[in-house]
């Protein structure tokens, strides 16, 4: 009715205006960010020397600090424009994405030794980039959260699936629709099913924050 659609219009507005402000908090906490790690850096290059036992580890100790905000913003600025830029949909090989985001991401994989495969993925009707960033993403928290000496292995498939009839109006109303479930498989260090709701929450970690590198909104970004 009436007030159904008014509540949707008001959730709809309200998750806009969270990710506009989103966008524009990590936005313009970027030039201050930068002056910081600037005259970091400045200041490690001009004084370093001079300074001494525990005046040298404060310096380095807040320039990565820095880099590490550096990096959450980023993150933050990416999961703020995957609802406000997505794309239409047009045909992408689920293949040739899976071996861009490898490429991207070889110097990893030649690291830890990783195996990667993803053989015979189909072409769907998808936004691309918005594949290309969760891809990324989940094969980064593959290799990432691996276990220390056994080689990380890391196995990528797909199916085509009749989804339920479309509710929608139109041509496809009453008529069941064609998706694609995508799976992700590793040999890694996992988790316990208790936290498989807050993993992907942002800036959740189930490890203390030295442990493992990253932002802390990977899987949050491929959630959204």
């Amino acid at each position: 009715g009436l007030l159904l659609q008014r509540h949707q219009a008001q959730s709809e507005r309200s998750a806009r205006e969270f990710q506009e402000f989103l966008y524009s908090a990590s936005h313009d906490l970027q030039e201050p960010l930068r002056k910081v790690e600037g005259f970091g850096a400045l200041l490690d290059k001009q004084y370093g020397e001079a300074l001494a036992g525990d005046g040298s580890d404060y310096l380095q100790r807040m320039r990565a600090a820095t880099q590490r905000m550096q990096r959450m913003l980023d993150a933050l600025l990416v999961l703020s424009r995957v609802a406000t830029q997505a794309r239409p949909f047009t045909r992408v090989d689920l293949s040739s994405i899976a071996r861009d985001a490898c490429a991207e991401l070889a110097g990893a994989i030649s690291d830890c030794g990783a195996r990667v495969t993803s053989a015979d993925l189909p072409v769907i009707e998808a936004d691309g980039e918005q594949l290309r960033k969760l891809f990324w993403h989940v094969l980064d928290n593959a290799l990432k959260f691996r276990r220390v000496g056994e080689t990380p292995v890391i196995c990528v498939t797909a199916r085509l699936l009749l989804a339920a009839p479309a509710e929608a109006d139109g041509p496809a109303a009453g008529h069941a629709t064609e998706c694609c479930e995508l799976a992700f498989a590793d040999n890694g260090i996992g988790f316990e099913a208790r936290y498989s709701e807050r993993i992907f929450a942002p800036f959740q970690r189930l490890h203390g924050r030295g442990a493992y590198a990253g932002s802390g909104l990977g899987l949050a970004i491929c959630r959204r």
